[in-house]
């Protein structure tokens, strides 16, 4: 057997300056050197292009927080890309990361673990799309203390609408798809365009829904509310099928993320 050489890659993640995208706001030296310490103990997965089914596999992650001469102070991170991967960072010379942050005084903060998280990019969905979602659900009979919203905030070049939604199986099943829809169709109602984005770019919707040790994530990119209305419609089937399976024996790898295939109206498996 031939051994696997991995190619190492080093860059920066984020940094201190303010970020246009996002009203000028600046993450602290502090929030850097919590983040790095945050993902030392735990590394975050890579992607290519912020798309979650598109993983890369790495290993040998380390972030520190470097200061430069300026004053800015950087996320850096070094790591160890398979070979067959590798070409992303060629192509893609810049790295970028995504942050979650709550929504100040909507008690995400005391939550532990909710049924249901909600999370837009800040750029393209405003607090008022993420609490709008969140009454969706609420008017379905989930209590507000069940859903928690954050806000999400990709530092790169020009952030992209991304959604994410994290459901609990039990949850799903009783609040139906139909409800998790409406929660859906809310925040791409209230979609905004982003400074520097453009208005026909697709919004990318990431679901994982959860039921014990086990999950099953799956993306959908359109920018048909119809096809986002069928792929919601479609993860009953795919949750029933995928979580009746035990779980990965792989402890600690992330399950495969399925993508939505509009024209045959089915999640496709991973490659």
């Amino acid at each position: 057997m031939t051994d696997i050489t991995w190619q190492f890659s080093h860059g920066v993640l984020m940094t201190s300056e303010r970020i246009d995208a996002y009203g000028g706001i600046i993450i602290p030296r502090e929030t850097l050197i919590e983040l790095a310490a945050q993902v030392n103990e735990a590394a975050i997965p890579f992607h290519v292009d912020h798309d979650l089914t598109q993983p890369m596999r790495t290993r040998n992650f380390v972030a520190l927080v470097h200061d430069r001469s300026d004053g800015i102070s950087e996320l850096r991170f070094e790591v160890e890309i398979h070979p067959d991967d590798a070409i992303h960072m060629t192509e893609r010379p810049g790295m970028s990361a995504t942050i979650m942050m709550p929504i100040d005084g909507e008690g995400l903060e005391t939550m532990e673990d909710p049924p249901v998280l909600i999370s837009g990019d800040f750029a393209w969905f405003d607090d008022d799309a993420l609490l709008s979602s969140r009454s969706a659900l609420n008017a379905v009979g989930l209590a507000p203390d069940a859903i928690g919203v954050q806000r999400a905030f990709q530092f790169s070049l020009a952030p992209t609408p991304q959604l994410y939604i994290d459901i609990v199986y039990t949850v799903f099943l009783s609040v139906g798809a139909n409800a998790l829809w409406d929660a859906v169709k809310v925040l791409l109602k209230k979609r905004k365009t982003a400074i520097g984005g453009r208005s026909e770019q697709t919004t990318s919707i990431n679901f994982k829904i959860r039921s014990g040790d086990n999950s099953v994530r799956a993306s959908v990119s359109t920018d048909d509310q119809d096809v986002a209305r069928d792929a919601v419609r479609g993860l009953f089937e795919l949750a029933q099928g995928v979580l009746k399976a035990p779980p990965s024996p792989e402890g600690g790898s992330l399950p495969p993320v399925y993508r939505w295939d509009a024209e045959n109206d089915q999640w496709a498996p991973p490659n």
